[in-house]
């Protein structure tokens, strides 16, 4: 038999441990509970005709050229100090090489591909940057 002090001390920690994995499901519904609801949104706003069926690139285009570059620019704003970058330094070696290997390798496939001279440089950005803002979006 254990003594009480230690029988308090473990559902004290359970108690902790249980309230934590509530926390993290109750997160995790809510996020879900708000892609549903936008999802339900759309869906109404359609089916009223309140959109149009251009709306898609609309809304993307708009994403894309004005949300996304002031979304970047807000938090690069708030969050980038100089001290910050220069403690980051060190770190981003690894990222810019694997980026200047990424545009050799691509300007090397543009000469093995023959390439014509007016798609080289969409080529080249394609071959290096295409899932940037997807992986660089959810780590702002």
């Amino acid at each position: 038999m254990l003594p009480s002090g230690h029988q308090n001390t473990k559902i004290i920690k359970s108690k902790k441990e249980g309230k934590q994995i509530m926390s993290v499901f109750l997160t995790s519904v809510s996020s879900v509970v708000v892609i549903v609801l936008i999802v339900a949104l759309g869906y109404l706003l359609k089916k009223y005709n309140w959109v149009g069926d251009s709306f898609g690139s609309e809304i993307s285009s708009i994403i894309t050229k004005i949300a996304l570059p002031a979304s970047i620019f807000t938090v690069v704003m708030k969050n980038l100090t100089r001290s910050s970058l220069i403690s980051l330094s060190t770190e981003l070696v690894f990222p810019v090489l694997g980026v200047v290997i990424g545009y050799v390798i691509a300007w090397i496939m543009v000469k093995v591909f023959k390439i014509k001279r007016g798609r080289r440089g969409i080529f080249i950005n394609a071959f290096v940057n295409a899932n940037t803002i997807f992986i660089g979006m959810p780590l702002i």
